[in-house]
């Protein structure tokens, strides 16, 4: 009795709460309102938790005033009579101004159709406006003359279309689809139809932006939709932070045919990031403008679209970069078939274009007028492959400071037929300071193919550019010739004091179709350290004409061009005709250096001057030569550098030392000679330099066997 009596006492008091501890409270619970009204009407008496007009219907706009009073989340559903299409007028539609609801039309899709039963339509005004965090819009279509489909005003964490079954929003309206213009962070405009209903037709125009987004530190996110037929762009980002992926701009559902918007993607704000399999194809201007927008990131698309059976590209450039600092076109694009450029940056600096393949387009692949930009990069990441473009692969005009590292240019994988219509790398209009290659190994580029010259450096202005490290006219597996059309290298025009090569900088040209380096009517360049006409370790594939050639028209201007420590080679050799071209020519041009370089194997000379190049300078004479020296002989004038060289025939493979001629123009030099002929030139104080001399046979010298890798390579 005592025991039953003391139970009843403690449940009492646990009932009565005496031992302290509060009781559960129940959370709220989400309101839900079941539109049966497509009119206009309002409710009855706002706030009083149920969806009614005067005539005891329930209306999308009664349902949004009541979400916006009953203080918990709501959820906005349709009734059955739905199911087919009921247009519902949204001019006068209330601001959502309450957190976390959900306008749900998805439930009455319209299956037969493929579209949205749930219409929200006007002629002109922001439809759904809202002013409220959290909020949800699925399965509506939002159409009509000049209107907005909804205008984000206020609040963030919105989810504008989802991706479950009927979720899809179909924007048809005249203005923009969604404008984001709230302060707020986070929102996202997903998986929706913009300027289409079916994804394969545009329904009698589009409006002016799919999706705008003005809002500055937005962090919106716009992903997995379908932009079609807008009339000035797909998206437009005013704004900064913002996230575009996996989106189809421009082109059907399928990927097949064009419904362009005029732009794709315009970035007028920093910071955005446009990635992630975006095919931005089909559009009537430029597929991606950056605009006064900096630090962007556009990486992983598809911009034209090559795989489609009309070769998607835009009407004007791929991306094309304006005004605009440090911005990086990276990792993976695809950018193709564009009627333009591929890539142009006008105006602006430090863009980066890394691992991009880029190829097909109607002009370059690559179209720089700015500063400090870099095209490519050590590593594959980096590697860009540029090829196949209708113009050069590359062209900087009135740019400098840019560097061209790591990249194949008109070698498809490094090594296939992919050549640009025009140069490999065109530098021209006063650009200076530009690097082609780099000073390690890993930096040079591969040129080869390009329908004209591997690279071309021309005009006045056009100074102190670098090139180092470059293969040019080879692929990456030294499998076969991989000639440009023209030259190797050349400069032309006024282009002065560029630098080709250098001591453990100097690039291999070989295979063109004209020469290997030209300077046409330029001065001050330099050709230091380059493997022209052979790699060096067995691979021989001389340029068509000269190694080096140094050209002055009748009013042209070439002189004080240096060409000095380099291998030329095999000039003229490898097409199997016997046309005598030298391996370095001299053509009306004076005043050039001809030193220390291993000349042999040319098709011709080893040195000529022809039209009074070099003024004509008779090279030496040499009257005495023996494997332990003295060299000696006779020059044209006083104080003239003679440099001895070594050769099996008549050129002068490889140095083996210099002398002053004395007043008398004697001359005469102690040292051990390879032979087994000695061949000797001349040089001036002006550094006009002669030809080879008349060989003199001393038979093959006995030396050190060290010494024989540098002589026969």
């Amino acid at each position: 009795m005592k025991l039953k009596l003391f139970s009843i006492i403690l449940v009492m008091t646990l009932i009565l709460g005496l031992s302290g501890i509060s009781p559960v409270q129940a959370l709220p619970q989400a309101a839900t309102y079941i539109v049966n009204s497509d009119t206009g009407v309002a409710d009855n008496i706002p706030g009083d938790g149920i969806c009614a007009t005067p005539g005891g219907n329930c209306t999308l706009h009664a349902a949004i005033q009541e979400a916006n009073l009953d203080g918990v989340a709501s959820v906005i559903n349709f009734a059955s009579k739905f199911q087919g299409i009921h247009a519902i007028p949204g001019c006068s539609l209330p601001y959502l101004t309450e957190n976390n609801t959900t306008i749900d039309g998805s439930a009455r899709w319209d299956v037969a159709n493929d579209r949205p039963g749930v219409e929200i339509t006007d002629s002109a005004c922001n439809l759904l406006k809202i002013n409220s965090s959290g909020n949800n819009v699925y399965g509506i279509l939002l159409g009509g003359g000049a209107s907005t489909g909804v205008h984000i005003m206020a609040g963030g964490n919105n989810n504008i279309g989802g991706s479950a079954s009927g979720q899809r929003n179909v924007y048809l309206v005249g203005k923009y689809g969604v404008y984001i213009q709230s302060p707020g962070t986070n929102n996202q405009v997903r998986n929706s139809y913009f300027g289409t209903v079916t994804g394969e037709s545009i329904p009698g125009g589009g409006g002016e932006v799919g999706v705008f987004v003005q809002a500055g530190d937005s962090n919106s996110v716009i992903a997995n939709n379908l932009i079609v037929g807008q009339t000035n762009s797909g998206i437009l980002l005013w704004a900064n932070g913002n996230s575009v992926s996996n989106n189809v701009i421009g082109v059907t559902w399928n990927k097949q045919s064009a419904l362009p918007n005029n732009y794709g993607v315009q970035l007028y704000g920093d910071n955005n990031i446009v990635d992630n399999g975006n095919v931005i194809a089909g559009n009537s201007d430029h597929g991606v403008y950056v605009y006064h927008a900096d630090n962007n990131t556009i990486s992983h698309n598809f911009i034209g679209y090559p795989f489609s059976v009309n070769d998607l590209g835009n009407g004007g450039d791929g991306i094309h970069v304006h005004a605009s600092a440090n911005n990086k076109i990276e990792d993976g694009n695809v950018i193709s078939d564009n009627n333009s450029d591929g890539i142009h940056v006008n105006g602006s600096s430090n863009t980066q274009i890394w691992g991009n393949g880029i190829s097909g387009n109607d002009q370059n692949g690559v179209y720089i007028v700015s500063s400090d930009g870099e095209i490519g990069g050590v590593g594959t990441s980096k590697l860009n492959d540029i090829g196949g473009n209708k113009g050069n692969g590359i062209h900087l005009d009135s740019s400098s400071n840019v560097r061209i590292v790591n990249n194949h240019i008109g070698l498809s994988s490094g090594a296939f037929d992919a050549g640009n219509g025009g140069h490999g790398v065109l530098i021209n209009n006063a650009s200076s300071g530009n690097t082609v290659g780099g000073d390690s190994s890993n930096e040079g580029n591969w040129i080869g193919w390009n329908h004209q010259s591997g690279i071309h450096i021309s005009g006045s202005g056009t100074d102190d550019n670098y090139v180092l490290n470059n293969t040019i006219g080879a692929p990456v597996n030294w499998g076969w010739e991989a000639p440009n059309g023209n030259h190797g290298i050349g400069i032309y025009d006024g282009a002065n004091g560029n630098r080709i090569g250098g001591f453990g900088a100097g690039n291999i040209i070989l295979s063109s179709g004209w020469s290997g380096v030209v300077m046409h009517n330029s001065a001050n360049n330099a050709v230091v350290a380059n493997r022209i006409g052979t790699n060096g370790s067995g691979v021989n594939w001389g340029n068509t004409y000269y190694g080096v050639h140094i050209v002055s028209s009748p009013l042209g201007n070439a002189f004080n061009n240096a060409i000095s420590f380099n291998e030329i080679a095999y000039s003229g050799t490898h097409n199997g005709l016997d046309l005598g071209e030298a391996g370095v020519s001299v053509d009306g041009a004076v005043n050039n250096t001809i030193s220390q370089n291993s000349i042999h194997d040319n098709d011709g000379p080893g040195i000529q001057l022809v039209n009074g190049g070099n003024g004509a300078l008779a090279a030496p004479t040499i009257s005495n030569a023996s494997c332990q020296g003295p060299v000696s002989g006779k020059a044209g004038g006083p104080g003239w550098i003679i440099e001895i060289f070594s050769d099996i025939a008549n050129e002068g493979r490889r140095y083996e030392g210099n002398a002053i001629a004395n007043t008398s123009g004697n001359w005469s030099w102690n040292g051990n000679s390879q032979g087994p002929k000695i061949t000797a030139t001349a040089r001036t104080s002006a550094n006009d330099t002669s030809a080879f001399s008349t060989p003199f046979d001393i038979g093959r010298c006995i030396v050190p066997s060290i010494f024989l890798p540098l002589m026969y390579k």
